[in-house]
């Protein structure tokens, strides 16, 4: 009796968690989505420096600590487009690219290597996310 008492509270406790642990990470990802859809249609560069700002003041001390280092890494992997010396150059020839119909030419060089580290990024925050039973958007 005692045994099945313990795994019902057992039972309960992790359910508990995994809802707990659930809907931190929705909030993470909800601000996320708030944090993009606040960004104008301005230009490239003060636009990326301002989601990065946003992804930093979102908190992550109630997610579980898997997600809380991929959201870490996601963040740093933003960070590090930003950042980037030749950051700013590429994000220009980005835009006059985007604007003459072109290929976005900041995908070449370095910052076609940071982009890529930030797409896997995301893609492991997903991942993360899609474990504790959260679907991303």
């Amino acid at each position: 009796m005692k045994t099945i008492l313990c795994a019902i509270i057992v039972g309960l406790l992790v359910g508990c968690s995994n809802q707990k642990d659930q809907a931190a990470i929705t909030t993470v990802l909800s601000a996320r989505i708030e944090a993009r859809q606040a960004l104008s249609s301005g230009p490239v560069v003060p636009a990326r420096a301002r989601y990065l700002q946003r992804l930093k003041a979102i908190s992550t001390v109630d997610c579980p600590q898997d997600f809380q280092a991929a959201w870490f890494d996601y963040v740093e992997a933003w960070d590090r487009i930003v950042s980037h010396p030749l950051g700013r150059e590429f994000a220009v020839l980005e835009e006059v690219g985007s604007a003459k119909g072109g290929p976005a030419l900041a995908q070449h060089g370095v910052s076609a290597r940071d982009r890529m580290d930030n797409d896997e990024r995301w893609r492991e925050v997903c991942r993360v996310a899609l474990k504790h039973g959260v679907q991303t958007y």
